[in-house]
């Protein structure tokens, strides 16, 4: 028990000894080896409205903390959130001929030769859907959309 306590004394008294600031002269240093000169200590005070419009290098210089981060941007960084999926679009293809006319749609199944066939085809049950991604229309991966009706029902 005695010992221990030496050795806590012993630890004690060398951590005071090391942080206790010696004088040379003029000159005080301490551990942390920074200088004070007499009449110019470290830390100097500043108003409030004063060190709101220093810079961190002069709030440091003064011994004050750093200013908090602030945020320049008031709008999100993009128009469209990240990891939201894209929904297809879904339609048929109507074949037009050079005056914009409608010839028919694109039937559903292909013929005994895996052709498939554009015919009249009033029953939308029978033609062929298509699904585009906004992601490939955005991208350029799709052209010639004028033949896509989509499906809005």
């Amino acid at each position: 028990m005695l010992l221990k306590f030496i050795a806590v004394l012993t630890l004690a008294s060398s951590v005071l000894s090391a942080t206790t600031p010696t004088t040379a002269g003029d000159v005080t240093t301490s551990i942390n080896s920074l200088v004070e000169f007499p009449g110019n200590p470290l830390y100097k005070p500043v108003s409030q409205e004063a060190a709101r419009a220093m810079t961190n290098a002069k709030r440091l210089a003064v011994g004050l903390p750093l200013k908090p981060p602030t945020r320049r941007r008031v709008q999100a960084s993009r128009a469209e959130p990240s990891g939201t999926p894209n929904y297809p679009t879904t339609g048929y293809l109507e074949a037009r001929d050079a005056n914009g006319m409608s010839i028919g749609y694109v039937l559903k199944a292909p013929n005994s030769f895996g052709q498939y066939l554009v015919m009249k085809a009033n029953d939308p049950n029978s033609r062929l859907i298509v699904s585009l991604d906004k992601s490939d229309v955005e991208a350029g991966k799709v052209t010639n959309l004028q033949t896509v009706k989509c499906n809005t029902a």
